[in-house]
């Protein structure tokens, strides 16, 4: 039986422990699970009400604030206040959101960051977006200064919750009840030295165990004094065996070419740390991967990385898949003449059917049916074995240049990228958006390393931005680095971006021969 989610420093099977006890120690570490959607909701009503008691503070509570002028006309009603609130609420709760502040994973990072930070820019964000909204739409345009009474209390309510949270985070430690646990990847002298701090500086901390991160050799993890728990080819069983709530590799001097770290292994763990929602925290090398500022700090004047999956905001995901569907249909519905014309003259200029159906991979290596108009002869996979030795190519990929297969119709589409209209129906179903890495094929895939299997993390798309840059270049390597780009990076405006690119990209038909 699979191990439900992983949820922070609480596993599950500690949950179940803490129903059953009751005690108050367990009761404790079982809301300290879910700290994060305990502050959600909080937060939640905080927002809201900050703006209703400010509207009473203004209107009905004249002895509270007897230095603020009295209203000269008659209370206004509390409906144009309720609607403010509910804007205030949903915009600052999406900025949290998309900064982090309701994760339930631990905080190892959060040593030099002022704890308020990301609540007073969020705050500021949100009321300004509520005062522009006020002025184009009227019916939300209330009084200024229950703006700032409300801007007031929420920040105090919300920055006491915060305070609160962290004085019992540090008396939970400080009894020994709360303790992240950590495994150690890594070893020599600079690891040693970083180990030593930690113990010394974070009580909330503790290191459990050790692996392996290169089996042929044991050198530099029994100078930590720590149990090794085996290599990293075993992560999984070690994890089943100890649950650990974050993972830690510590470079040395010489980075990943010391002899302690296999990069191929490092990139194993770091899947399958982000696979199962385990925090990867490292003291460079980065292995490669795209960070951003809000991963990097510094623990005990070390650098360290927090390594994750791009962190997508949760607006920008229900705005991604709405400009999905709204586009593909558009374009299909105002289309459809053309695409008939296209589908008639495939029909009768060459034998086959109108639509092309591969087998394609999609996201986390899922394979799916790709759809496109056939630009080719009838037996054209069938021609390819003869052409391309796909066993020995020197990477998992290829470009023919003129190639002998295309119908004439087929040469015409494929240069204004036509062929690819009916994937619109696959960016409807789902399998596919608009933007994200290039579908491949999946004998193809199955060649690729793990470093090359990180593109495989989103949903593949029609273009993208590797699309746009190396239409047509046949790097795999080029092409990863790219979509490993776009996928840390990605946001609402990149993907217009790359849509209006696509367009310039394909009236000067670059990288078509």
């Amino acid at each position: 039986m699979s191990r439900p989610p992983h949820r922070g420093p609480v596993s599950w099977q500690g949950s179940c422990e803490a129903l059953r006890g009751l005690s108050w120690k367990n009761l404790l570490l079982l809301f300290w699970g879910f700290r994060g959607y305990l502050l959600f909701i909080l937060d939640l009503l905080v927002f809201f009400s900050s703006i209703i008691l400010a509207y009473h503070l203004r209107y009905h509570v004249d002895s509270i604030v007897r230095f603020i002028p009295p209203p000269e006309a008659t209370p206004p009603t509390i409906i144009p206040f309720l609607k403010a609130a509910t804007v205030l609420s949903i915009s600052w709760l999406f900025i949290l959101a998309g900064n982090g502040e309701y994760r339930n994973s631990p905080q190892l990072l959060v040593s030099t960051h002022w704890p308020l930070r990301n609540l007073l820019n969020g705050g500021f964000l949100a009321f300004v977006f509520l005062m522009v909204l006020g002025v184009l739409y009227h019916g939300l345009l209330v009084s200024r200064l229950v703006y700032l009474l409300s801007l007031v209390i929420a920040l105090l309510a919300a920055s006491s919750a915060r305070l609160l949270r962290q004085w019992l985070e540090n008396y939970l430690c400080g009894q020994g009840i709360l303790q992240e646990k950590l495994v150690v990847i890594g070893g020599g002298r600079r690891a040693a030295e970083f180990l030593k701090h930690l113990k010394s500086h974070n009580a909330s901390v503790k290191v459990v165990g050790s692996l392996e991160a290169n089996m042929t050799t044991t050198a530099g993890n029994g100078d930590l004094g720590l149990p090794t728990l085996g290599g990293l080819r075993d992560i999984a069983a070690v994890w089943q065996r100890l649950p650990f709530d974050g993972l830690l590799c510590i470079a040395d001097e010489d980075g990943l070419s010391s002899g302690y770290l296999d990069r191929e292994l490092m990139m194993l763990a770091v899947n399958f740390c982000e696979s199962h929602q385990i925090p990867f925290y490292m003291v460079p090398d980065s292995l490669g991967v795209a960070v951003t500022s809000r991963e990097i700090d510094v623990c005990q004047d070390y650098p360290i990385i927090e390594l994750r999956d791009a962190s997508l905001h949760p607006g920008y995901k229900i705005v991604k898949r709405l400009m999905d569907i709204l586009i593909s249909l558009l374009v299909l519905v105002l289309g459809l003449p053309i695409w008939c014309c296209i589908a008639l003259l495939i029909k009768l200029t060459s034998k086959g059917p109108v639509i092309y159906i591969q087998e394609r991979v999609g996201l986390e290596g899922k394979p799916f049916k790709i759809y496109k108009f056939r630009s080719m002869v009838e037996n054209a996979d069938a021609q390819l074995k003869e052409m391309i030795d796909l066993e020995n190519l020197p990477e998992p990929v290829f470009k023919i240049k003129e190639d002998p297969r295309v119908t004439p119709v087929g040469r015409f589409i494929r240069r204004w990228s036509l062929d690819e209209v009916p994937q619109l129906v696959n960016v409807l179903s789902g399998t596919m958006s608009l933007v994200g890495p290039r579908p491949e094929q999946v004998d193809l895939v199955e060649k690729y390393n793990l470093w090359q299997r990180r593109r495989l993390k989103a949903k593949p798309g029609i273009t993208g931005y590797q699309q746009i840059l190396n239409r047509g270049i046949p790097s795999l390597e080029k092409r990863t680095v790219q979509d490993l780009y776009y996928l840390k990076h990605q946001s609402f405006w990149l993907d217009l971006f790359i849509i209006a690119k696509t367009i310039i990209v394909v009236i000067r038909g670059d990288g078509v021969k």
